[in-house]
C-alpha cells in the first residue's frame, strides 16, 4: 500500500468514508508497514532518509564530533570538528 499525499479538508464539508479510508486508514498502514517509517531508534540519534520512502537513524556522535556531509547518494557521518592549525599575525 502506498503512501497518499493527504486531502486539504475544509471546515463544514462532508466526507465519505471512502475519503477516510484513503487519506487516513490507508496512510495509517503504510506508515506503519514501513512504507515511510524509521527502521529503528537510537537515544540523541539522527534521522535521515536512506531512500524517497524509507528513513534511518544516526547514532549520536562522540563527544565534539560534528556531522558531515559525505555527498549525494551517501549517509551522513559524525567527524571531528574542524580546527585551526595555526593563526599567524603580522608578516610571516
Amino acid at each position: 500500500m502506498a503512501w497518499t499525499s493527504p486531502k486539504t479538508y475544509i471546515a463544514g464539508s462532508v466526507h465519505t468514508a471512502a475519503e477516510l479510508n484513503t487519506y487516513e486508514r490507508d496512510n495509517f498502514i503504510a506508515v506503519r508497514a514501513g512504507g515511510i517509517a524509521i527502521s529503528g531508534q537510537a537515544a540523541n540519534g539522527v534521522p535521515y532518509a536512506t531512500s524517497t520512502t524509507q528513513f534511518g537513524i544516526l547514532a549520536a556522535g562522540a563527544n565534539g564530533a560534528v556531522l558531515t556531509s559525505k555527498g549525494s547518494g551517501a549517509a551522513p557521518a559524525w567527524g571531528p570538528s574542524p580546527i585551526a592549525v595555526a593563526i599567524v599575525f603580522g608578516g610571516g
